[in-house]
């Protein structure tokens, strides 16, 4: 299993999180409750739920700035 941060416009929107069945992402709070949030991809619109074993096609056909794994 791995963890990435998911930045929106140089602001962390997220978590994803991958393992052997698929990615899971989670919105960061403080994006949520920032003045302009856009959701990261039109299949993961705002939420507070996670998001769980999504494709990671959904991510990278979003507005991504960077996607940095740990």
């Amino acid at each position: 299993m791995r963890q990435g941060q998911v930045f929106v416009k140089n602001q962390l929107a997220g978590i994803i999180t991958e393992d052997e069945t698929g990615y899971d992402f989670t919105y960061a709070q403080a994006y949520l409750d920032s003045d302009h949030p856009t959701p990261v991809s039109l299949t993961l619109p705002l939420s507070k739920k996670d998001y769980q074993k999504q494709s990671y096609k959904a991510l990278i056909d979003s507005r991504l700035d960077v996607l940095a794994w740990e």
